[in-house]
This record gives structure tokens, sequence and C-alpha cells, in this order.
């Protein structure tokens, strides 16, 4: 079984489906092609995923499918919940 090891040491294995850790996002550019009834699996081959380490919270988005590296991203210390372009 697929896993990745956070920076935290937590192992997330990525074989479970449905998979509790995995999250799948889509552009809005990409999203606006389309409309209507839509094909679910096709959508879901343009989407990108990121898995979220349940021990740090951190996400690791792979922007270019499984078999590129994924790009880290840690949540902020800061508690506060801001809204981009406000302060």
């Amino acid at each position: 079984m697929s896993s990745i090891r956070c920076d935290c040491g937590e192992r997330i294995f990525l074989g479970q489906i449905p998979n509790p850790h995995q999250w799948k996002f889509i552009s809005d550019d990409d999203l606006d092609k389309y409309s209507g009834m839509i094909n679910i699996d096709e959508m879901y081959i343009e989407m990108s995923s990121f898995i979220k380490c349940p021990s740090c919270g951190s996400l690791w988005v792979f922007w270019n499918g499984w078999n590129s590296k994924p790009q880290k991203f840690v949540p902020s210390e800061n508690n506060e919940t801001e809204t981009p372009g406000h302060i």
C-alpha cells in the first residue's frame, strides 16, 4: 500500500478508498468548462488532489498528479480566521 510520510513523522496511507485524508479540488476556470449534466468521471480526472495530515494538518498538494512531487502547505500557528484580501 502506498503512503507518504509527513515532515511531522506521520505516515499517511493512500490506498484506502474512500480515503479520509484525500481531498479533490478544481480551479474556477476548469469548473467553468462544465454545465448541465456532467460526467463525474471526466471531472474527477480534471481535479487535483491533496492529502491532509491527520496529525499536524499540513496539506500535501499533488498539482500534477500522483507521479510528481507534492508541494507542502503548513497551517498558520495563528488560529484566527482572516478573509483573504481583508484586514
